[in-house]
């Protein structure tokens, strides 16, 4: 029995045996083969199995020794070497070339996906550069292309006002009537107001007599701003025609109204030639028409030794005896109707006149008189629009006598900004002046004359009373008649630079009190500050006014000055010092202006946008300047400061 036992135990551990080289032989099998994960799943089932039924002998023998240990136990034993086994598993093979092939297209997907972003935002913004250079190119500010025209309607009617609109981007509208914006949602049903395609229309419903007046549309863009005006008349049944006669405006009717036949066009006349513009009209003007109007940038001109205007039954004059540059601009020409007015525009430009000097600079203009009194006055004026070869140096002034041609200089070196007192007049007299700019070239031709301009005290009305009496009659009663018996007058006081500029000084005082009856001059002392030696400072000139303009004065120093009254009588007590005073600083350029766009309006113009100067009280305007691409040949385009920012 024992003999049999054992060798049944021999034959189980010797099937053990072999089942294990079994299974060893099979997973080096697995490996050389690189099988899938799922058939290296199926090769580590084996050894699990084996290692079943190696516990399964093992539970056997364990029987047969003991018997204690339950079912239970067994399998637990069996879970606990399954765990093992599967935790002792890894991937090599096939496993790990499908990770690597898998690694390697998501970052070839990846990097595609960011390279394809990137190259998409570079192509959007690319896009929109071309986009802004497109509309950058097509931008034109709003206007119109036909304006508002003039109705007239009976009462009870219906009225559309229409007109073309232009413009990109696409401009805003607002309509107005009499200066007050149109809001249909106030008046329902009263208005209509429409845009097709820059068609803009206002549908007037119903037109009683309080619709008549004018009526205007307001378009606007980023680039400009446009505004078109008609004047819209409301008739009543009862024979009131809108504030006409009744007898008259059937004859009014009766008779032709006149319009445009040849009209002037944009022209370009050289300075100091006559020139002239002309209009022809359709028929001879009827009465109502004949009050034909000139306009310059929208203001009435009238009549003058340098403008004259003439006017026949068909054709209608405007004649410059002697064009500068101070007649460049807008002109337009109106006539009246019967519904409102027609007009027509066009451009005059100014060009330089002929120089005997090459590259000397053009004439001044706007020469103006400001601050006239007794014996002086400060004139201001433009500066040319072309410097010629080199830079401007200064500004000579010119005077003479009204009715003389006798021109004397009136300052000795040229005078840097584009103002000047002029002093050493003579009281009661008429004066004219004109400027010249100078260059290292030589001198440019004269600028336009001033008008006439009489010296007289601006204080003469205070002074003057009028008192009025019974049966429309007056008395005139003088401050000085009032004035106390006065012989040596008082010393004038408060002493004080009214402006200091490089090569001058203006100094301003106020009158002694009393005056005294009589009239005075006065004496200017100066000494150099902290010094006790006073020099008169006006040699041989009488000053009749409390203000006195002194240009001889070294530059870096201070100077006191002050003043004595003098009649006939005598002379008074010097006033007290003033504070010390010295020249002013030499103003320096301003600076040029920046983001200067140009923009093609039509094929053969273009509108120039740029930002005004922040902070310049000095600028009197913008020149601009074209030239073509490729070259450096700057021409001027405005011979007049513009002093808007286009």
């Amino acid at each position: 029995m024992a003999t049999a036992k054992a060798v049944s135990y021999r034959s189980q551990e010797k099937h053990t045996s072999q089942t294990s080289q079994s299974f060893k032989t099979s997973t080096s099998t697995t490996k050389r083969k690189f099988k899938s994960s799922d058939e290296d799943f199926a090769s580590i089932t084996p050894p699990k199995l084996i290692t079943a039924d190696v516990s399964s002998s093992h539970i056997s023998s364990q029987k047969q020794s003991s018997s204690s240990e339950s079912s239970d136990t067994v399998r637990k034993k069996t879970s606990r070497a399954w765990k093992k086994e599967v935790g002792k598993t890894t991937l090599f093979g096939n496993d790990l070339q499908k990770l690597e092939e898998g690694l390697s297209r998501a970052t070839n997907y990846m990097l595609m996906t960011t390279d394809r972003k990137a190259l998409h935002q570079i192509a959007e913004e690319r896009a929109q550069e071309a986009k802004d250079f497109i509309e950058l190119c097509s931008a034109r500010p709003a206007s119109f292309d036909i304006p508002l025209r003039p109705h007239t309607v009976w009462e009870r009617m219906a009225v559309k006002l229409a007109c073309v609109v232009q413009g990109s981007p696409l401009p805003d509208a607002k309509w107005y009537k009499d200066g007050i914006q149109i809001r249909p949602s106030i008046t329902p049903g009263k208005y209509r107001i429409q845009n097709k395609y820059g068609l803009h229309s206002l549908e007037i419903a119903r037109c009683d007599l309080d619709d008549s007046g004018e009526y205007s549309i307001t378009v606007s863009n980023a680039y400009g701003e446009a505004t078109s005006y008609a004047n819209v008349l409301v008739n009543s049944y009862e024979g009131t025609y809108a504030g006409a006669d009744e007898e008259k405006f059937p004859t009014a009717m009766l008779e032709t109204e006149a319009d445009f036949a040849k009209v002037f066009l944009p022209s370009f006349p050289q300075e100091l030639e006559s020139y002239f513009l002309s209009c022809t009209f359709s028929s001879p003007l009827p009465k109502y028409q004949q009050n034909v109007q000139w306009f310059r940038n929208g203001m009435p001109l009238k009549e003058s030794k340098w403008l004259q205007m003439e006017q026949t039954q068909q054709s209608a004059f405007l004649i410059f005896p002697s064009v500068h540059k101070e007649d460049e601009g807008l002109y337009t020409i109106r006539i009246p109707t019967l519904t409102g007015y027609k007009e027509h525009s066009a451009y005059v430009f100014v060009r330089d006149a002929e120089v005997s000097t090459a590259g000397v600079p053009g004439s001044p203009l706007d020469v103006k008189c400001h601050d006239v009194n007794k014996d002086y006055l400060f004139l201001s004026w433009s500066p040319p629009s072309t410097d010629g070869e080199t830079n401007i140096i200064g500004y000579y002034v010119e005077r003479c006598e009204a009715g003389t041609n006798q021109w004397l200089m009136c300052n000795d070196r040229p005078v840097k900004e584009c103002k000047f007192p002029v002093g050493h007049l003579t009281p009661g007299h008429a004066y004219q002046f004109r400027v010249r700019a100078v260059n290292q070239r030589g001198m440019s031709h004269p600028s336009k004359v001033t008008k006439p301009v009489t010296m007289v005290d601006p204080k003469e009305a205070d002074r003057t009373m009028v008192i009025p009496l019974d049966d429309m009659k007056t008395i005139t009663v003088t401050k000085d008649e009032l004035e106390a018996e006065v012989t040596v007058p008082l010393p004038p006081t408060n002493v004080h630079a009214a402006e200091k500029k490089d090569s001058y000084v203006v100094l301003c005082w106020d009158e002694p009190v009393p005056r005294g009856r009589e009239p005075l001059t006065y004496l200017i002392e100066k000494s150099l500050h902290g010094s006790k030696s006073w020099q008169l400072a006006n040699m041989d000139i009488p000053v009749h006014s409390p203000r006195f303009v002194v240009s001889d004065l070294a530059e870096g120093k201070q100077y006191s000055f002050r003043v004595r009254a003098e009649n006939k009588h005598g002379i008074s007590e010097p006033s007290l010092p003033s504070e010390p005073i010295s020249l002013g600083k030499i103003s320096a350029p301003l600076p040029p202006p920046k983001k200067v766009v140009a923009y093609r309006d039509t094929k053969t113009s273009a509108v120039v946008r740029w930002d005004k100067l922040k902070d310049a009280d000095d600028c009197l305007g913008y020149y601009v300047y074209c030239c073509e691409c490729g070259t450096n040949d700057w021409k001027t385009v405005n011979n007049k400061p513009v002093t808007s920012d286009r």
